[in-house]
């Protein structure tokens, strides 16, 4: 059996362009369905594929590695299809090696993006999307038009000790479709608080497909919703929408990444147009304890990138965020930074750049030595 699901997957090209993973000595460019791609600090050329010392080569690395603040440890996953399907987890030290790993089977072949750390727990919440591997395998379809809508199976639940990587607890929840999450901690009374972007379903894959023709039609809107779950039982107390505009590409400050936080950092759409033909417009700030959403509007057909949070390196409690913009206006890009408490202020500081550089995914800060 192995051989023929070795049909899907080794004929995939590794892109490598999904997000970044810098460490001292090198930068890995991630994408989930393989191993990273190390690239030089300085130049960005390319050198080789990575094992981290000790990833085998049939083992994919995800793209969205969270790493612990206080221990300075990586955490990812990577998702590899065969006779059984299994989720792989890893703890990766921060020289970049890879210390350890598990794994768990998951049920058939689901889409699994990325996860969210929470104190000593990591939490994955599966959807209900599952690969039809016929037309695939038959080439009557592309990969991502070979993943179905299954509602019928809920989101499942599974909760991972991090020291472990060993499983805690499962459960099943009411069917949604995420991309990413934003954050995640333990609160005061032991559970696990969860910062989801959400999708009612899966249009979001078609959305993707048409924006790639330049022709979008489908809606899939996507918010910001807080998911409280019991750890040690997988069984979700509480689940409440926090922010009722479509946004994406959630961030928090990386010193409280699995920690109590208060901001959320998004892209998300300007006021008053159309989010089906435009692309996100503005970045936001939500604080979570207030309720408020601050928002920068980059304009009139300026689009920027993810936000990127930059630390201060004097002062933990304050930094910058980051972004690309493209400006339509002019065909150029440029790099703008504001002060992460005053983002309705004009950027502190706008950067030309020589190239146009296209709309990407994701993105990483990297203090200078």
């Amino acid at each position: 059996p192995g051989g023929l699901f070795d049909r899907f997957t080794k004929g995939l090209k590794n892109a490598a362009n999904t997000s970044v993973l810098a460490f001292s000595d090198r930068l890995l460019a991630l994408w989930e369905g393989g191993h990273p791609y190390a690239l030089d600090l300085e130049t960005l050329e390319t050198q080789k594929q990575d094992h981290l010392e000790n990833l085998p080569d049939s083992l994919p690395f995800s793209a969205h590695p969270k790493r612990d603040p206080i221990t300075g440890n990586f955490y990812n996953f990577g998702v590899s299809f065969g006779k059984d399907t299994v989720l792989n987890l890893y703890c990766v030290d921060s020289s970049g090696k890879l210390k350890q790993r598990n794994s768990h089977k998951l049920d058939g072949f689901p889409l699994v993006h990325d996860f969210v750390m929470a104190g000593q727990y990591l939490l994955f919440f599966i959807p209900p999307v599952r690969l039809n591997p016929l037309p695939l395998l038959a080439k009557l379809k592309s990969f991502s038009e070979s993943f179905d809508w299954k509602p019928e199976k809920g989101t499942q639940v599974l909760i991972f000790d991090r020291q472990s990587l060993n499983l805690i607890s499962q459960g099943e929840t009411d069917p949604w479709f995420q991309w990413h999450f934003g954050n995640a901690c333990v609160d005061q009374d032991g559970n696990a608080v969860v910062d989801v972007i959400r999708y009612a379903d899966f249009n979001t894959n078609e959305y993707l497909r048409q924006v790639s023709t330049g022709t979008p039609s489908t809606s899939a809107k996507s918010t910001l919703w807080q998911i409280r779950v019991d750890p040690l039982t997988g069984k979700v107390l509480e689940q409440r929408e926090m922010l009722d505009r479509h946004c994406e590409f959630p961030i928090v400050p990386p010193n409280q990444v699995g920690q109590p936080w208060q901001h959320t950092y998004v892209s998300l759409h300007r006021q008053g147009i159309d989010p089906v033909t435009e692309i996100f417009g503005a970045i936001a700030r939500f604080d979570q304890s207030k309720g408020e959403l601050v928002e920068a509007d980059c304009g009139e057909n300026c689009y920027p990138m993810e936000p990127i949070y930059a630390l201060d390196a004097i002062n933990a409690n304050r930094g910058w965020i980051v972004t690309v913009v493209y400006d339509g206006n002019t065909n150029q890009s440029e790099v703008w930074i504001f002060d992460s408490d005053r983002l309705n202020d004009s950027p502190v500081c706008r950067l030309g750049l020589p190239e146009v550089i296209p709309i990407g995914f994701h993105g990483t800060w990297k203090p200078a030595p």
